[in-house]
């Protein structure tokens, strides 16, 4: 990236995806797991999704509820990050069912245009109505992860143009001060050249403000952090060319056998994907282990101490 900015040294975000222990969590366990992330050097929280298949973190008018009665899990984090001085991204809908066949069944794509982005925007709608007055919300966070490598883009771009403006202009209608972002992925297949045209393309027709290039490293792709350093530098061309801002999304986990993440492999991530990025945020908050976030990069001593 040739435009001047601040190269991170640090990562200073994570994504939240809702578990048991956060869902019943109260003030002061919010209060301590801010407080935790703070003294990591973190500032964002970004919620992966706000409706996990059809249940939602939130009072919602029109879907079940997944908290106990009377427990609102995204108003506790959101009051805490006010306290905390916390940003955070508000993700709306998982769609294991059928998001993930999309690029088996390319067939099924206009007609899932055509009615997943209300169910978004409905989304969209109440968490702005709900929690639109905290400071710390600065964000919706689009939860569809989008790959445009051969296997994806093609025929399909148009149609992934519709789906993300669908749901982007809708949160610029109602909140326009909020950001939008969502985080893609790559694979290693096809010409480093045509993923930054198929990407310069994608951005120039959508009305994205932030991507969060998830790395790859640990999923079972093959990427590693020598590898996807082409893909970083591509994106950020194209990035840099339609004025969206490119974060990284470093992977703190592995998929692979022994599953075991080194101190030396985060350094390695975090080194070579900052100099194309203005934040580096994680995935994700469950693999923030107090034995593990000692070693995280730009972390100097174990917390608290």
């Amino acid at each position: 990236m040739t435009s001047s900015h601040t190269t991170p040294d640090r990562i200073s975000g994570v994504f939240l995806y809702w578990q048991e222990a956060l869902i019943n969590d109260g003030p002061a366990g919010w209060d301590e797991r801010l407080s935790f992330l703070r003294q990591l050097g973190m500032d964002t929280v970004i919620t992966q999704f706000s409706v996990i298949e059809g249940t939602a973190l939130y009072p919602s008018r029109h879907l079940p509820h997944g908290a106990p009665a009377g427990v609102d899990p995204t108003g506790l984090l959101l009051d805490a990050a006010d306290r905390a001085g916390f940003s955070v991204h508000l993700g709306v809908a998982s769609d294991e069912k059928h998001w993930w066949r999309i690029p088996y069944q390319p067939d099924d794509l206009p007609a899932y245009v055509a009615h997943e982005p209300e169910r978004n925007n409905e989304i969209s709608r109440e968490l702005v109505e709900l929690y639109g007055d905290h400071p710390s919300l600065v964000g919706i966070y689009l939860s569809h992860e989008i790959h445009l490598g051969d296997e994806w883009a093609g025929d399909n771009m148009p149609h992934l143009v519709r789906l993300f403006n669908a749901m982007s202009d809708e949160v610029k209608r109602i909140a326009p001060h909020l950001l939008v972002s969502t985080a893609p992925f790559f694979s290693l297949r096809g010409a480093i050249e045509r993923y930054e045209q198929r990407w310069r393309e994608f951005l120039e027709q959508t009305r994205l403000d932030i991507l969060m290039l998830q790395d790859g490293v640990g999923c079972e792709r093959h990427i590693t952090v020598e590898n996807m350093v082409p893909y970083y530098e591509a994106l950020a061309r194209a990035c840099q060319a339609t004025g969206v801002d490119l974060w990284s999304d470093l992977e703190l986990f592995d998929l692979n056998d022994p599953r075991a993440v080194t101190p030396e492999r985060l350094t390695a991530q975090l080194s070579r994907e900052a100099p194309h990025v203005t934040k580096i945020v994680a995935y994700s908050l469950a693999n923030l282990t107090p034995e593990f976030t000692a070693f995280l990069p730009g972390v100097s001593s174990s917390p608290g101490g």
